[in-house]
């Protein structure tokens, strides 16, 4: 019998072809389907060897970088394509750039294997398009290892999918939906939930268990930073609320808070999906999280 240890090995596959930009008819984004590409165009991925936890969506996951450079005299439009076996995800399917003469083009992309890819080994792959005339390939390896068991005493959240009712995100800033999620208790746009539009209430935010977990308490830490405290831009009321075979419980309610974290207690309750309903904010305008988490204190025996 396989344990949690077993790691998954797949690779992720590119292909690319490319057209010179200045014949007749071609376009931004589309391969040169008339004749064999004559354009010397490298594809590369870095790293080459990526570790992924299978499941744990809103944990923070290392992105792979794939490349396209034009090592030609002549400007070319270039597509790559990006495959992988089921059960593993890609952020992205594909990359195509313009590419002029000596420049390098990267964008980042992220694999995820979802909750219950099973330990093993999976094959991964390239597809060439029959629409392409030729392509290139470059692979790069992925370990897909179980994530730790949650115990009593673990943080049931971490890393759990979040669902956030809205997100503030603007052409500067942009608040992560998994922010109160991904285990980093500081206030920042990249690790914490702000809601989208200011006096907007109740605004939710909600995190969906891939196994129903028994829950007894729940952490609220609001924002805190140089420029803001609990007392002026926290968060001040909000309902717990549990689901419930089918139906959404509420386990607790906090009114009139003004400090950075707050511990919900209450008797357990085995659920798949918890949300906070945020009511209002000490400044009136946003819902602000910075972590979200949920415990089974497991009694102390008389």
């Amino acid at each position: 019998m396989r344990t949690s240890t077993v790691v998954a090995t797949a690779a992720v596959s590119m292909l690319v072809s490319a057209g010179v930009a200045h014949q007749t008819g071609a376009l931004p984004g589309q391969a040169d389907e008339a004749r064999p590409s004559a354009a010397p165009v490298e594809l590369a991925v870095a790293p080459q060897q990526l570790e992924v936890l299978a499941g744990l969506p809103c944990l923070p996951h290392p992105a792979m970088n794939v490349s396209l450079t034009n090592q030609g005299a002549e400007p070319v439009f270039a597509d790559s394509f990006l495959t992988a076996d089921e059960p593993l995800e890609l952020s992205r399917p594909s990359f195509s750039s313009y590419l002029p003469p000596g420049q390098e083009v990267s964008v980042p992309f992220v694999v995820t294997a979802p909750h219950g890819t099973a330990p093993g080994t999976y094959e991964v792959t390239g597809e060439l398009l029959q629409r392409l005339p030729r392509g290139d390939t470059v692979t790069a390896r992925v370990e897909v290892t179980a994530p730790p068991p949650k115990t009593p005493g673990s943080n049931v959240l971490l890393g759990e999918r979040a669902t956030p009712s809205s997100s503030y995100v603007t052409a500067s800033t942009a608040f992560n939906p998994c922010g109160a999620v991904d285990g980093d208790r500081t206030w920042s746009h990249a690790t914490a939930w702000n809601s989208a539009n200011s006096g907007v209430f109740p605004s939710t935010y909600e995190v969906t268990l891939p196994e129903p977990r028994t829950m007894n308490r729940v952490d609220l830490y609001t924002s805190q930073s140089a420029s803001s405290t609990p007392e002026r831009h926290g968060l001040r009321d909000w309902d717990v609320e549990v689901l419930v075979n089918g139906s959404w419980r509420t386990v607790a309610q906090v009114r009139g808070n003004t400090q950075l974290v707050v511990s919900s207690v209450f008797e357990p309750v085995e659920t798949t999906a918890l949300r906070v309903v945020a009511l209002a904010s000490n400044d009136g305008k946003y819902a602000r999280i910075a972590e979200l988490e949920a415990y089974y204190d497991v009694p102390e025996q008389p």
